[in-house]
């Protein structure tokens, strides 16, 4: 860990990056990121009400399907949860919601990204809806937690997190630098 830090640092003074910046790469995990099964996950940041979720509060939406690779995948759409917690917006702003994002981290502390855009329908989101899946198969997802990411259009699979721990909307607060 100490040699990978060393080079970090060494890496990143060489283009211009400032120290601080490699000091922030050894920080402690988030709190959400204590590894093994998560039975709840949350939602925070820019929502109007921070929400929690298990099993049952997933299977009280309306479950929607999506099959990929020839896996049935069943759960929620992201966006369904985002809008559950309602997404603050400031009306002062034009598009205030395309200067957010959803991070979703799953319980080793992997992380993907997704617009606002990608999710929201009105905005022209993805046919293929990203889904919090809870069943495969009709089954629980056992081992890999009670919440999966599942996102269909992704042909690499990169963005499918296992054992849901946070979704975080985060909101772009820094303006143009030029």
């Amino acid at each position: 860990m100490f040699i990978r830090l060393a080079a970090l640092t060494i890496g990143l003074s060489l283009l211009g990056i400032p120290q601080a910046f490699a000091q922030t790469a050894a920080a402690p995990p988030a709190p959400w990121c204590h590894g093994g099964y998560s039975p709840t996950f949350t939602v925070s940041g820019a929502v109007e009400t921070p929400l929690s979720f298990t099993l049952s509060s997933l299977s009280a939406f309306t479950p929607q399907t999506s099959v990929t690779s020839g896996v049935e995948y069943t759960g929620v759409l992201l966006w369904e949860i985002i809008n559950k917690a309602g997404l603050a917006n400031n009306p002062s702003i034009k598009n205030d919601s395309d200067r957010k994002f959803v991070v979703v981290t799953g319980d080793w502390c992997e992380r993907a990204v997704f617009s606002i855009g990608e999710l929201d329908p009105t905005a022209g989101g993805s046919p293929h809806q990203v889904i919090v899946a809870y069943q495969r198969s009709g089954q629980d997802l056992g081992p890999q937690g009670f919440a999966q990411i599942v996102v269909p259009s992704d042909k690499s699979g990169a963005r499918w997190i296992t054992n849901v721990s946070n979704i975080e909307v985060i909101e772009e607060t820094a303006g143009p630098t030029s």
